[in-house]
């Protein structure tokens, strides 16, 4: 299946180990207990992250875009 097949078989396996961490974390075998009241948004903190995050995202996907243009501009090259 190729490419397709290793992005399939990586996000199924993101998938399982997202079912069993939540299903062990929420058992209550772990160290670590999971409670609903901490799943509640804190629009303070949202916010901070974001105004954080923005330029981070901003910056990785001017990166993405010059690499694009890098191996456009490559290509044509014998």
């Amino acid at each position: 299946m190729g490419v397709t097949g290793a992005s399939l078989a990586t996000t199924l396996s993101q998938f399982v180990t997202f079912f069993i961490l939540t299903w062990f974390y929420a058992s209550g075998r772990s160290a670590i207990k999971m409670k609903a009241k901490a799943f509640q948004p804190n629009w303070k903190l949202i916010k901070t992250v974001t105004m954080i995050g923005i330029p981070t995202a901003v910056i990785q996907i001017c990166l993405s875009v010059a690499a694009s243009l890098t191996n456009i501009a490559a290509a044509s090259l014998p």
